[in-house]
């Protein structure tokens, strides 16, 4: 069940830690209390404005597929029209985490979950982040695409 409908709070109890843990989007520990529906609505801004910023790079074409999510394509017979399209017709990102991989150049790197369908219906996983060049966020790049399941 959802926190929050229409940018209030459904019940005035305050989510339990499971629920925040679900949100990924806390500190361990965070003890909920005063304010929790504030935190809520304000990640739910954040996440929103993030994925306008996705979207805006897929429309205007500043992507790119990694190795991986180019051979997870070529198995499971998706095009980067069909990954594309799954991005754009995106309503939330499912999750944000912090990436671990020990090539990254920023200390500290998000990678963005999106599962949503592609015209077909067809659903679709992806996980990526942002790429800045000169200091300049340039483009989206695309770790994984594949079919959900």
């Amino acid at each position: 069940s959802r926190p929050m409908l229409r940018g209030k709070c459904r019940s005035a109890s305050p989510p339990s830690q499971e629920q925040l843990a679900r949100l990924g989007k806390f500190r361990r520990g965070a003890a909920p209390g005063a304010g929790w529906c504030v935190k809520l609505l304000f990640v739910a801004a954040r996440n929103s404005e993030t994925l306008v910023r996705i979207k805006r790079a897929v429309l205007a074409g500043r992507y790119a597929f990694s190795e991986k999510a180019t051979l997870e394509m070529e198995r499971d017979g998706l095009t980067e029209l069909d990954v594309a399209e799954a991005i754009l017709n995106a309503v939330a990102i499912f999750k944000r985490v912090r990436s671990t991989s020990p090539g990254r150049v920023r200390r500290r790197e998000y990678l963005y979950i999106i599962q949503s369908t592609n015209l077909e219906g067809l659903l679709i996983y992806t996980k990526g982040k942002f790429v800045k060049e000169a200091g300049r966020e340039s483009y989206y790049f695309l770790i994984s695409s594949k079919r959900s399941v």
